[in-house]
């Protein structure tokens, strides 16, 4: 094999001894190949490409970073001369950004074997990795940071054919691109296995969910970095079916910055598993939608757009009508029971009572408040001649709602369940005056 440097010197590279070699270093069982920043800028064979794969059979991944290579034709060579590769990592290489090579190449060559290439720092267009998708066909990564993707879309095929060739694809990595529109990036949905999606630092300012394709295996999501403004901006993040796995740290706040931020975002989307690569616990789950609603609600102005969070509040809301509609109905169906009893307290202040006190007694909700009296001239010992009057004072929480003032059961034949008499309730004897 012969190296050219920068300054088109040829360097020939030849393996002198080989079983010596072989022997010393072990060259079949080398698997990564790293030549970063080595100068490179070309490739080509010396000799027959069986040779190199025998000496090298088992190498799955070579790495040619931050050199100078420009021939998309060169570094496919690699392809060829390696029957294991199956990892090619070409960022930061100056390579020719033109049609006419690669379109050629996409016509031809076949690479089915390889699963991951990285292609950063190379100022590509999507035209590029319409390319790449119909010569590498086995392809399941594709990582395209810091280059010039703004559309996907491409001059020579139908917009959703770009993607086409994509049905093994699960990784797509478009980090610090130059995308302005989410309708752009909507059209990667065209990918049907696509499972995981890098967006950081563009200049995204909302999401939003769009008619076929749809997302329908999406499960990580990054989206850190860009411009949104509102919460309502990434509310249809909830419904990407398969969505749990997101990086997103809005530089907004709206009232909510820090942990309440994260606990905002794990509100709106019911189905996150993991934030920022931190689990979310049911308990944290559980707090988050507390605080969100209370939150977010104070702030947000009718006409807004309808989020996760204003479907959860008014669902709370329902919770809320519904368990005070039930303990009244449970209060009602206590007081009603005749045959109930209820626990109270007879206390007797009568003067003329021989032995006033305290007494605690379980009494039928269908007792009137004759029989009441009547019990308390025998418990307390009071003259027969002497008129009595019964009030009732609720204890408890029932009591607080009134504020404690007792209340005077004048009708004598009501039972004490339509008095509205219940457990831990006091009835105070005293003599009418």
């Amino acid at each position: 094999m012969v190296l050219l440097t920068a300054t088109q010197r040829p360097m020939q590279v030849q393996l002198v001894g080989e079983q010596a070699a072989v022997a010393h270093f072990q060259l079949k069982n080398l698997f990564h190949v790293d030549v970063t920043n080595c100068n490179v800028c070309t490739i080509y064979g010396g000799g027959a490409p069986e040779s190199l794969a025998q000496l090298l059979p088992r190498v799955r991944q070579v790495t040619l970073t931050s050199n100078t290579l420009k021939s998309w034709r060169d570094a496919l060579l690699l392809c060829e001369y390696l029957p294991a590769l199956s990892q090619l990592d070409l960022s930061n290489n100056p390579l020719d950004v033109a049609d006419d090579e690669l379109r050629v190449l996409a016509q031809t060559a076949r690479y089915p074997k390889m699963r991951s290439v990285a292609v950063n720092y190379c100022q590509l267009e999507w035209r590029h990795a319409c390319a790449l998708l119909r010569i590498f066909t086995g392809l399941e990564e594709l990582h395209m940071c810091n280059n010039s993707v703004s559309v996907i879309e491409c001059a020579c095929e139908p917009r959703q054919a770009c993607l086409a060739h994509a049905s093994t694809l699960r990784v797509l990595n478009l980090d610090c691109n130059a995308f302005s529109a989410w309708e752009q990036a909507w059209r990667l949905a065209a990918a049907p296995h696509l499972q995981s999606l890098m967006l950081t630092g563009n200049n995204l300012h909302q999401v939003l969910w769009l008619p076929a394709p749809e997302f329908t295996e999406l499960q990580e999501l990054s989206l850190t970095g860009n411009t949104f403004s509102t919460w309502e901006s990434i509310a249809d993040l909830d419904r990407f079916p398969a969505l749990a796995r997101l990086r997103l740290r809005p530089e907004f706040t709206q009232g909510a910055g820090g942990r309440q931020a994260r606990a905002v975002v794990i509100a709106l989307i019911g189905r996150l598993a993991v934030l920022n690569g931190s689990p979310i616990s049911p308990q944290e789950r559980q707090s988050a939608e507390s605080l969100s609603v209370t939150l977010l609600l104070k702030q947000q102005q009718q006409g807004t757009k309808q989020t996760r969070i204003h479907r959860l509040a008014e669902e709370q809301q329902r919770q809320q009508q519904q368990q005070q509609q039930s303990g009244a109905a449970a209060k009602v169906q206590s007081l009603s029971g005749s045959a109930g009893l209820v626990h109270v307290t007879l206390q007797c202040n009568a003067p003329s009572a021989t032995a006033p006190g305290v007494q605690l007694r379980a009494l039928p909700c269908a007792a009137t408040v004759q029989s009441v009296k009547a019990m308390a001239r025998r418990l307390f010992g009071v003259p027969a001649g002497q008129r009595l009057q019964v009030y009732l004072k609720e204890g408890g929480s029932r009591g607080a709602v009134i504020g404690g003032q007792p209340q005077l059961l004048d009708d004598d034949a009501c039972e004490l369940w339509r008095c509205g008499v219940a457990t831990s309730d006091v009835l105070l004897v005293e003599e009418a005056s």
